[in-house]
């Protein structure tokens, strides 16, 4: 399998976990599907200061797949973010996603020219949209 093919199946995985984490109810198959997102984003390379730069610089032209590896290469941003908003009335799970549609709204508002890092900027982005799901489903 050629490392192409292996990096859209290992993508659509990805974005397959994410919609299955969004929309399912059964805790026990959540537990088993975090473990596997887990393990997944895991694989993910960390990015550079530059190679964030120039996919930053390429997705500000519309480039997709420069704004598909920012985001996959910060999925664990979210996670760690998402642990400290947990409680019994909002699963991490639940956390995760909202995390994921701040993540990629940062992904699409980014602009280098600004002069901060990716991570830096979607931790915003990430905290509002969690914080906002979780005063929606609790009543705040």
């Amino acid at each position: 399998m050629s490392e192409t093919m292996m990096r859209t199946d290992f993508t659509s995985r990805i974005s397959s976990t994410i919609f299955y984490l969004k929309t399912q109810s059964n805790l026990r198959s959540m537990h088993m599907d975090l473990t596997t997102y887990f393990r997944d984003i895991a694989r993910v390379p960390l990015l550079n200061a530059e190679d964030e730069q120039s996919l930053g610089k390429k997705s500000e032209k519309g480039c997709l797949l420069s704004r598909q590896k920012l985001i996959l290469s910060n999925l664990r941003l979210i996670v760690y973010i998402a642990k400290g908003y947990t409680s019994d009335s909002y699963l991490l799970s639940e956390a995760i996603g909202a995390g994921n549609l701040g993540l990629v709204h940062a992904a699409e508002k980014y602009r280098v020219a600004h002069g901060t890092r990716f991570a830096s900027y979607a931790q915003l982005w990430i905290r509002q949209c969690i914080k906002t799901a979780s005063w929606q489903k609790t009543g705040w």
